[in-house]
Protein backbone atom coordinates (compact mmCIF):
# COMPACT_ATOMS: atom_id res chain seq x y z
CA UNK A 1 0.00 0.00 0.00
CA UNK A 2 1.09 3.17 -1.08
CA UNK A 3 1.74 5.48 2.02
CA UNK A 4 1.23 9.08 0.70
CA UNK A 5 1.82 10.60 4.18
CA UNK A 6 5.89 10.57 3.11
CA UNK A 7 5.36 11.39 0.01
CA UNK A 8 3.77 14.98 0.73
CA UNK A 9 1.42 16.70 -1.65
CA UNK A 10 2.79 15.32 -4.75
CA UNK A 11 2.00 12.14 -4.19
CA UNK A 12 -1.65 13.43 -2.93
CA UNK A 13 -1.99 15.20 -5.85
CA UNK A 14 -1.07 12.24 -8.56
CA UNK A 15 -3.61 9.65 -6.50
CA UNK A 16 -6.33 12.33 -6.38
CA UNK A 17 -5.92 12.80 -10.45
CA UNK A 18 -5.36 8.94 -10.88
CA UNK A 19 -8.55 8.62 -9.12
CA UNK A 20 -10.71 11.02 -10.99
CA UNK A 21 -9.23 9.89 -14.44
CA UNK A 22 -10.49 6.43 -13.17
CA UNK A 23 -14.58 7.58 -12.31
CA UNK A 24 -14.22 9.27 -15.28
CA UNK A 25 -12.96 6.35 -17.61
CA UNK A 26 -15.44 3.97 -16.04
CA UNK A 27 -18.29 5.56 -16.94
CA UNK A 28 -19.99 4.68 -14.04
CA UNK A 29 -19.16 7.67 -12.46
CA UNK A 30 -21.45 8.15 -8.95
CA UNK A 31 -22.48 11.36 -7.35
CA UNK A 32 -19.91 11.68 -4.49
CA UNK A 33 -21.95 13.15 -1.30
CA UNK A 34 -20.64 15.49 1.33
CA UNK A 35 -20.25 12.97 4.29
CA UNK A 36 -17.21 12.01 1.82
CA UNK A 37 -14.62 15.27 2.23
CA UNK A 38 -16.34 17.02 5.15
CA UNK A 39 -13.75 15.91 7.28
CA UNK A 40 -11.32 17.74 4.95
CA UNK A 41 -10.11 20.96 6.05
CA UNK A 42 -7.59 24.07 4.47
CA UNK A 43 -4.39 24.29 5.67
CA UNK A 44 -1.73 26.56 4.36
CA UNK A 45 1.71 24.41 3.21
CA UNK A 46 3.19 27.24 1.84
CA UNK A 47 5.95 28.61 0.79
CA UNK A 48 3.88 30.99 -1.67
CA UNK A 49 6.26 33.17 -3.68
CA UNK A 50 6.48 31.10 -6.31
CA UNK A 51 9.02 31.36 -9.07
CA UNK A 52 12.67 30.34 -8.77
CA UNK A 53 14.58 29.96 -5.67
CA UNK A 54 18.18 31.95 -5.12
CA UNK A 55 19.29 30.09 -2.14
CA UNK A 56 18.60 27.00 -0.21
CA UNK A 57 20.42 25.50 3.21
CA UNK A 58 20.30 22.51 4.95
CA UNK A 59 21.40 21.34 8.02
CA UNK A 60 23.87 18.58 8.04
CA UNK A 61 22.79 16.10 10.42
CA UNK A 62 19.47 17.41 10.66
CA UNK A 63 17.26 15.52 8.10
CA UNK A 64 14.28 17.60 6.36
CA UNK A 65 15.10 21.49 7.97
CA UNK A 66 15.87 23.65 4.64
CA UNK A 67 15.64 27.39 4.89
CA UNK A 68 15.19 28.62 0.99
CA UNK A 69 15.63 32.62 -0.41
CA UNK A 70 13.30 33.95 -3.49
CA UNK A 71 14.40 36.17 -5.84
CA UNK A 72 11.39 38.17 -4.76
CA UNK A 73 12.72 38.55 -1.23
CA UNK A 74 10.92 35.87 0.54
CA UNK A 75 12.56 33.14 2.74
CA UNK A 76 11.05 30.34 4.30
CA UNK A 77 12.10 27.59 6.61
CA UNK A 78 11.31 24.36 6.88
CA UNK A 79 11.48 21.23 9.74
CA UNK A 80 9.58 18.85 8.26
CA UNK A 81 11.55 18.41 4.49
CA UNK A 82 8.66 20.33 3.00
CA UNK A 83 5.33 19.32 4.26
CA UNK A 84 4.76 22.64 5.82
CA UNK A 85 6.54 26.11 5.53
CA UNK A 86 6.72 29.14 7.91
CA UNK A 87 8.01 32.69 6.59
CA UNK A 88 11.18 34.30 8.20
CA UNK A 89 12.84 37.20 8.01
CA UNK A 90 14.79 37.70 5.02
CA UNK A 91 17.34 39.33 7.47
CA UNK A 92 17.36 36.31 9.35
CA UNK A 93 17.74 33.54 6.21
CA UNK A 94 20.07 35.46 4.89
CA UNK A 95 22.34 35.11 7.96
CA UNK A 96 21.67 31.25 7.90
CA UNK A 97 22.15 30.64 4.67
CA UNK A 98 25.68 32.57 4.51
CA UNK A 99 26.83 30.27 8.02
CA UNK A 100 24.53 27.90 8.94
CA UNK A 101 26.38 25.90 11.53
CA UNK A 102 27.28 28.98 13.31
CA UNK A 103 23.62 30.05 13.53
CA UNK A 104 22.58 26.40 14.48
CA UNK A 105 24.71 26.88 17.27
CA UNK A 106 23.55 29.65 18.42
CA UNK A 107 19.78 28.75 18.45
CA UNK A 108 20.99 25.74 19.78
CA UNK A 109 22.63 27.60 22.42
CA UNK A 110 19.52 29.80 23.31
CA UNK A 111 17.35 27.25 23.29
CA UNK A 112 19.34 25.67 26.70
CA UNK A 113 19.31 29.32 28.00
CA UNK A 114 15.10 29.11 27.47
CA UNK A 115 14.88 25.97 29.11
CA UNK A 116 17.40 26.73 31.80
CA UNK A 117 15.48 30.13 32.36
CA UNK A 118 12.32 28.18 32.55
CA UNK A 119 13.34 25.60 34.70
CA UNK A 120 14.71 28.18 37.16
CA UNK A 121 11.08 29.67 37.26
CA UNK A 122 9.42 26.67 37.97
CA UNK A 123 8.69 25.27 34.75
CA UNK A 124 9.25 21.89 33.18
CA UNK A 125 9.54 22.13 28.99
CA UNK A 126 9.18 19.16 26.96
CA UNK A 127 12.34 17.83 25.29
CA UNK A 128 13.23 19.77 22.39
CA UNK A 129 15.30 19.88 18.79
CA UNK A 130 13.14 22.91 17.25
CA UNK A 131 13.86 26.59 17.61
CA UNK A 132 10.77 27.15 20.03
CA UNK A 133 10.09 24.83 23.19
CA UNK A 134 6.47 23.32 24.36
CA UNK A 135 5.70 23.69 28.19
CA UNK A 136 2.79 23.15 30.55
CA UNK A 137 1.82 26.16 32.14
CA UNK A 138 -1.69 27.10 32.59
CA UNK A 139 -2.32 30.60 32.51
CA UNK A 140 1.45 31.70 31.51
CA UNK A 141 -0.06 32.96 27.83
CA UNK A 142 -2.29 35.69 29.41
CA UNK A 143 0.71 36.59 32.27
CA UNK A 144 3.12 37.19 29.38
CA UNK A 145 0.81 38.83 27.13
CA UNK A 146 -0.08 41.79 29.68
CA UNK A 147 3.85 42.34 29.58
CA UNK A 148 3.93 42.87 25.80
CA UNK A 149 5.29 38.89 25.07
CA UNK A 150 3.89 36.40 22.89
CA UNK A 151 3.74 32.92 22.91
CA UNK A 152 1.75 30.42 21.06
CA UNK A 153 -1.37 29.12 22.92
CA UNK A 154 -1.33 25.44 22.28
CA UNK A 155 -5.31 24.71 22.69
CA UNK A 156 -6.00 23.90 18.64
CA UNK A 157 -3.21 21.23 19.00
CA UNK A 158 -4.81 19.53 21.84
CA UNK A 159 -2.77 20.69 24.38
CA UNK A 160 -5.22 23.67 25.97
CA UNK A 161 -2.67 24.11 29.20
CA UNK A 162 0.46 24.32 27.10
CA UNK A 163 2.48 27.47 25.41
CA UNK A 164 5.08 26.84 22.81
CA UNK A 165 8.03 29.36 23.11
CA UNK A 166 9.85 30.31 20.60
CA UNK A 167 13.66 30.70 20.91
CA UNK A 168 14.39 34.74 21.38
CA UNK A 169 17.64 36.67 20.84
CA UNK A 170 19.59 37.63 23.74
CA UNK A 171 17.92 40.82 23.94
CA UNK A 172 13.64 38.81 23.86
CA UNK A 173 15.34 36.35 26.46
CA UNK A 174 16.06 38.87 29.01
CA UNK A 175 12.45 40.39 28.83
CA UNK A 176 11.06 37.23 28.89
CA UNK A 177 13.29 35.82 31.96
CA UNK A 178 12.10 39.35 33.74
CA UNK A 179 8.17 38.82 32.88
CA UNK A 180 7.93 34.65 33.99
CA UNK A 181 6.12 34.51 37.08
CA UNK A 182 8.00 33.32 40.24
Amino acid sequence: MLDVTTRGRPARIGILIVAAAAATISGRAQAVGPSLYSGLSWRCIGPFDGGPVAAVAGVSGEAGIYTITTPSGGAWKTIDGGETWMSVDRGSAAAVTSDLPRWTEQIVALRNQLVDGLRTHGFEPEPSDANWVLVKAPGLRDHLARRGIAVRDCTSFGLPEHVRIAVPDLTGMTRLMEALPT
